[in-house]
């Protein structure tokens, strides 16, 4: 009888048999994923991995011996790929679908482990949800950039209105607070949300395996991509035993397609195997003297035919007429330490002013404007006549963002000449293709020959430009001209738009970006609410202390 095994990652078939005769178990064999047979040991050889797992078992079936290993293997790849019978009565999301995410959903549900690759705005993050109430793990792990905390917290907030969980976003303090905090809520119906960077790091990494999270979410799941890396090879290790896992992008592939491996392998270990280097033999040839150097592509339909059949893929345009036409977005950040400091040390400063009656009508603008600039990451220092920079929550917050949207064109909007010349500094440091709108520039044909960001400042550049090349616009600081704000977001979102518009607004908490803000958006609902508050918010009185006011009370999403 044939003997079956699997050891060191790879299937053994001992039949001499078929070897020798040339029978049609060893035409079927020939066509399973990187098989060969060693004459001196008798076997055929190949990777194990769920394809040739049930490759083998189709042309065997009963009439083989197989060992432990296989039938171990065998079983962990059925528990992670049979669909779920049963139906399960847990409440969903209250926000209701659109009619191409109930039709994912409904191929959600049915696994354990799912890989979502749907562009910016189609609703990754609300499928998902669904997911993780549809099955109700007790400890859940959601690993994300770090602009996407906020986002995590806020949508929860959105969508579920009898959240069974206590959300736990991990973003503040050293690794060993964290690991504090995790050790804290150790315990069942809790959400811990954490950032990609902080997830490996000394104390927290221990802290986050004892946490034994029964589902783990990887939004923006091509930060794993890399094979090497620290965060991808303990996100892997830690999703090792998980039994709910799900990988979230629209950009799934950045690079080449050996991008998928490192995403695959924290989903499942049995699509493409345990080996990196099986899976690049596999379907890539690389140059002889530049062994990383890709010079041919090879089993591709195999290759893809494994990713269709274990994801889902959304691009925007294929749903476009479920969409709405324009959808806005907050984005929250934190300012630095550092930024903080200054931040208090001005509205301290202003307060005694205002006390005095040096905060007027006249100049009470520029006293916000410079408290603004602070937030965006820069201060004017009028004795040195120069500008101080800080670490920037925004600029990071920026980048994810473009790098979320994967090739998508998109407009920056900012207020200030020196926030136009960080973004463009920060932006092309990650190789991204730049036009600029303002400081004496106007590159619009660079945007329409091909930069993939146009970067505009609101005061240069808002006023009789076509920008609807874009669909995606990024705020990076709130403006108090409603005439620019409603002429700015008309560059994308007017005739000639084809596409859905999503605008996402860059707002520090805490500061006064949220009043700024929450001017516009009443200005939106109630015109003369908004012309009150901009009267106000330029009067030296106890309007400029509302304005003044940070407290956390106060965020736009619970005004």
């Amino acid at each position: 009888m044939t003997e079956i095994f699997i050891y060191s990652y790879k299937i053994f078939v001992k039949d001499t048999e078929a070897f020798l005769q040339r029978n049609e178990r060893y035409n079927q064999l020939q066509k399973l994923e990187g098989i060969s047979f060693s004459v001196s040991e008798g076997m055929f050889k190949m990777p194990a991995n769920r394809s040739t797992i049930q490759g083998v078992r189709k042309i065997y079936g009963t009439e083989a011996k197989y060992d432990e290993s296989f039938l171990k293997e065998e079983r962990k790849m059925l528990e992670t790929t049979t669909m779920l019978k049963e139906e399960k009565a847990n409440k969903l999301c209250d926000t209701k679908f659109y009619e191409f995410q109930e039709k994912i959903f409904q191929w959600v549900k049915q696994r354990k482990k799912i890989a979502l690759f749907m562009d910016m705005g189609t609703g990754k993050t609300l499928v998902t949800l669904n997911f993780l109430m549809y099955h109700r793990p007790k400890k859940v792990l959601i690993i994300c950039p770090k602009v996407a905390m906020y986002v995590w917290q806020s949508e929860f907030k959105k969508h579920v209105k009898d959240n069974p969980y206590t959300i736990v976003t991990l973003n503040k303090g050293t690794s060993k607070d964290k690991a504090d905090k995790v050790i804290e809520n150790n315990k069942e119906n809790t959400v811990l949300i954490i950032n990609y960077e902080s997830s490996w790091r000394d104390h927290i990494e221990k802290a986050l395996r004892d946490y034994k999270a029964d589902m783990i979410i990887c939004d923006e799941s091509h930060k794993i991509k890399t094979y090497g890396s620290n965060v991808s090879k303990y996100v892997r290790q830690l999703g090792k035993n998980t039994e709910y896992k799900a990988v979230l992008t629209g950009t799934p592939v950045t690079n080449t397609k050996l991008d998928y491996w490192g995403q695959f392998a924290f989903l499942d270990i049995t699509l493409f195997g345990h080996l990196y280097s099986a899976y690049k033999n596999r379907y890539f040839e690389f140059h002889p003297k530049f062994p990383s150097k890709i010079i041919k592509e090879k089993n591709m339909e195999e290759l893809l035919g494994k990713v269709a059949e274990n994801s889902v893929t959304v691009k925007l345009v294929e749903v476009k007429k479920d969409l709405p036409p324009i959808t806005e977005e907050i984005i929250y950040t934190e300012m630095s330490p550092t930024q903080q400091k200054v931040y208090e040390k001005l509205r301290k400063e202003q307060f005694i002013k205002l006390e005095k009656g040096e905060i007027l009508v006249k100049n009470a603008m520029n006293e916000m404007q410079k408290l603004q600039q602070i937030s965006s990451g820069f201060i004017y220092l009028e004795n040195e006549a120069t500008y101080k920079f800080f670490e920037n929550s925004k600029i990071e917050a920026l980048k994810d963002l473009i790098e979320g949207m994967g090739e998508e064109k998109v407009v920056v909007f900012c207020s200030f000449t020196e926030e136009l010349k960080m973004i463009k500094t920060a932006l092309e440091k990650e190789g991204k293709k730049v036009a600029v709108i303002g400081n004496g520039q106007n590159e619009l044909q660079k945007f329409y020959d091909g930069a993939q960001v146009c970067i505009v400042n609101l005061l240069a550049g808002a006023e009789g430009i076509d920008l609807t090349s874009a669909h995606y616009a990024i705020y990076f600081s709130p403006t108090l001209k409603m005439d620019k704000f409603e002429q700015s977001r008309a560059r994308i979102y007017r005739n000639g738009q084809t596409m859905p518009c999503f605008v996402y607004h860059l707002i520090n908490k805490n500061t006064v970006d949220t009043k700024i803000y929450s001017a516009l958006k009443n200005k939106v609902k109630n015109k003369d609410l908004f012309e009150k508050g901009i009267k106000l918010y330029s009067e030296g009185d106890e309007a400029y202390k509302i304005l003044l006011n940070t407290k956390e009370s106060e965020r736009i999403e619970e005004e």
